[in-house]
């Protein structure tokens, strides 16, 4: 009898293990809210992009107000180009809530994971100005260095440049400018 209880009890305790260890797990994704349009381009309407890092084990989306989320699947999420598991959602609030969006995940292994952000129309236009260029040589390579400088009262999330450097050597050659 003593052989059976331990057999038993070593093979509920394998099942229980291989159980724990074949479940899924997702890490926390990256969700990032924006505004589409500028804030205060509509009354009372805000319209927002949600981007989720990656959409491999996602099941569905809720986005929206807290008291109003509404779902998407994901087949109806949009893929980002460039980003080989990115996907973004489109959606839009209204009146009182219009600056509080809410994001929440849901995945395949059941996990959910909200993300809430707080927005509002800003006071000051914000300012880029453009600094210089200098020319820089590390290790026998030229770089070209732009410089700028760019202000805003809440939060910068990206800027663009592009910069074309040319070998002075070249344009001598081509007879100048």
């Amino acid at each position: 009898m003593k052989y059976c209880v331990t057999k038993l009890f070593s093979l509920a305790l394998l099942i229980a293990t291989s159980v724990l260890f074949t479940h899924s797990v997702f890490a926390a994704v990256e969700i990032d809210i924006r505004s589409s349009a500028p804030l205060g381009a509509r009354v009372d309407q805000v319209d927002y992009v949600a981007r989720i890092s990656s959409c491999g084990g996602l099941a569905y989306i809720k986005a929206g107000a807290t008291s109003n989320l509404r779902e998407f699947s994901a087949n109806q999420t949009t893929h980002v180009v460039g980003a080989s598991s990115s996907c973004e959602v489109q959606f839009s609030l209204y009146a009182a809530e219009r600056y509080s969006p809410v994001v929440e995940v849901s995945f395949l292994n059941g996990d959910v994971q909200t993300h809430s952000e707080v927005f509002y129309e800003e006071l000051e236009v914000p300012t880029i100005s453009f600094d210089g260029v200098s020319f820089s040589s590390d290790g026998g390579q030229q770089y070209l260095a732009v410089n700028i400088i760019a202000y805003d009262q809440a939060d910068i999330s990206y800027i663009g440049v592009s910069a074309l450097g040319l070998r002075a050597s070249k344009l001598r050659a081509a007879g100048g400018i």
